[in-house]
């Protein structure tokens, strides 16, 4: 397993290790602009980000990535191993981006090119990690049945999915607030709501690379 994750990371494209420079400014600056949505905003930026970095680690043509998986396939690690460290590697891609978008904040502020934001705060943190779970989950079963064009073209819909969305309701003035009560616990309805979401996706995923004679 962890010879899985460490090739991920050694052939993870340099440019990933840089978007989030350019990502977190934007969501920065929209959460000011939007101050009553801050907090969901940054949650959403930071979690746009590690799925930006764990979808370009997949970056292969159908063939290549086929090659890749015969290559993973020859090495002593079974599908389901394969389908786990992948999985796994969302959290990593995660924490990877969180630090990078913290110290970006933490620079910037230094030199008063954005305002004061609190990136390190728990609720951020964990509703960012369940943003990334959420999105990646939606990617991989596209991408190990159709390959990555396919599955990165739908990530890329799913990207700007839900700022607009959250566009369209700020200019209809829908009330926000009815959010938050509709569930009693809503982190604990998030939690159990990804970990259903990433279950699903690993069956269908694991499932997929199964049946697939590579």
């Amino acid at each position: 397993m962890y010879q899985l994750i460490r090739k991920d990371i050694l052939t993870q494209r340099k440019t990933a290790f840089i978007a989030p420079l350019f990502l977190i400014l934007y969501f920065l600056t929209l959460g000011k602009d939007v101050p009553q949505l801050g907090g969901y905003i940054y949650c959403l930026g930071i979690g746009f980000i590690a799925y930006f970095m764990a979808m370009l680690s997949n970056f292969n043509t159908n063939e290549g990535a086929d090659t890749e998986q015969r290559l993973l396939l020859s090495m002593p690690a079974s599908r389901r191993n394969i389908i786990a460290a992948k999985f796994l590697m969302i959290a990593v891609w995660w924490g990877i981006a969180y630090l990078l978008s913290v110290l970006f904040t933490w620079v910037s502020g230094m030199f008063h090119l954005i305002g004061t934001v609190n990136l390190l705060s728990a609720p951020i943190a964990f509703v960012s990690l369940c943003v990334t779970f959420m999105l990646a989950s939606f990617f991989y079963p596209f991408m190990y049945q159709f390959g990555y064009r396919v599955a990165s073209l739908i990530g890329i819909a799913v990207f700007f999915a839900l700022p607009s969305s959250l566009g369209f309701l700020i200019q209809s003035d829908f009330n926000l607030e009815k959010i938050q009560f509709l569930t009693a616990h809503p982190l604990s309805s998030l939690s159990i709501g990804t970990l259903f979401v990433v279950t699903i996706s690993f069956c269908f995923s694991l499932s997929i690379v199964k049946k697939k004679n590579y």
